[in-house]
């Protein structure tokens, strides 16, 4: 596992697991385009920019608002569909429940407790309330929704905690031929971050060595903040996988994928449970060398079994695929860091609410 930036001579570099991973997930991000300009549809739609279709007119290409004006006509709209998105947040937020954890076995009731107030806590410092009602909005338009859940340190409490970040629907991507509800055929996903030079130092650098060889590749940090000049709807869909339409932020791709990876469970019957262990840290001669000293002492001896078995591994990935970060899932359920689903799924297409709305609209 990589665990950090992928160096060679001070200068990062890839390899080809990283560039493979980068070409399928690209693969996955431009299999999904139709979603994203389905969903872009909505957006315009609920943003009252409902004649914004390309369409051919008089042998050219022009939007249908263009098209209605060419010939002397205005090109009225009535917005049907906000006050009804407006209507079932409202009802969302209003109806809120609360979370609970419930305990199977009675011996487990304190545990539940101390899990319940923990959630409440999570819940609170990351206002899932508001968070998830403006979520919410991402399944009514394009018919998925997603959450980053993560745990990191907060300046504000001085400590780490449960990170919950909505993601921009734009912005994400998976095998396009996962149909599961359950995810249980999910085999890619990921995001694409824009972030600038002095935050990836952050994010990936631990030694001095490392924050130089990031600079050194994205360039020297530029505060111009030029984007604020592209801040409508246009950066959203102006976006590429490659790269960024600012001058002072980069492309850093993070995507999880499943792999078969040969696992080590050692046993050592001197002790209760069973570990997984590196296999190539505790390899047979380690093995053999240890059961040795024990039976010279008396002791049980360990016991291995190796296993092949699919792992989810993290990528952080440069657009020409040099490695930031690489590991397997950190997480205690052993799979990806995204929380998300289908509003409705049907064939490989998702749909959301607001598509049975625009017909209606443009009456």
């Amino acid at each position: 596992d990589l665990m950090g930036p992928l160096m060679q001579q001070g200068q990062l570099v890839g390899t080809d697991t990283t560039r493979d991973v980068l070409e399928e997930s690209r693969s996955a991000w431009d299999a999904l385009e139709a979603d994203r300009q389905r969903r872009r549809r909505h957006r315009n739609y609920l943003m009252g920019k409902q004649w914004q279709d390309s369409v051919k007119h008089d042998g050219q290409r022009m939007t249908e608002k263009e098209a209605i004006e060419s010939k002397g006509r205005e090109a009225w709209q009535m917005n049907h569909i906000r006050p009804i998105v407006r209507n079932l947040k409202g009802q969302l937020r209003q109806n809120s429940s609360d979370r609970q954890a419930f305990a199977v076995n009675r011996e487990d009731n304190r545990a539940a407790e101390q899990m319940t107030k923990s959630l409440r806590e999570a819940r609170r410092i990351n206002m899932m309330d508001t968070v998830e009602a403006d979520q919410f909005l991402e399944h009514l338009l394009g018919g998925k929704a997603a959450f980053h859940v993560s745990y990191k340190y907060w300046a504000k409490y001085d400590r780490p905690e449960v990170t919950v970040r909505p993601v921009n629907m734009l912005r994400f991507f998976h095998n396009p031929d996962a149909n599961d509800r359950r995810l249980h055929d999910l085999r890619l996903v990921g995001e694409i971050h824009d972030m600038d030079v002095e935050s990836i130092q952050a994010s990936f650098a631990e030694t001095p060595r490392e924050a130089d060889a990031i600079e050194q590749y994205y360039g020297k940090p530029n505060r111009a903040e030029t984007f604020w000049d592209n801040y409508g709807f246009n950066r959203s869909d102006s976006l590429s996988f490659d790269a960024t339409s600012e001058d002072d932020m980069h492309r850093v791709i993070e995507v999880w994928r499943r792999e078969l990876r040969r696992t080590r469970i050692l046993h050592d019957p001197a002790e209760p449970g069973r570990y997984e262990v590196d296999p190539e840290k505790y390899n047979d001669q380690r093995i053999e060398q240890e059961n040795q000293v024990r039976r010279q002492r008396g002791l049980p001896e360990l016991r291995v079994e190796d296993k092949q078995e699919m792992t989810w591994i993290g990528y952080y990935l440069t657009p020409r695929g040099e490695g930031l970060w690489a590991g397997r899932t950190p997480y205690w359920h052993q799979e990806h860091p995204y929380a998300f689903g289908w509003a409705e799924k049907i064939d490989n297409e998702s749909r959301g609410l607001l598509v049975d709305l625009i017909d209606q609209q443009r009456l």
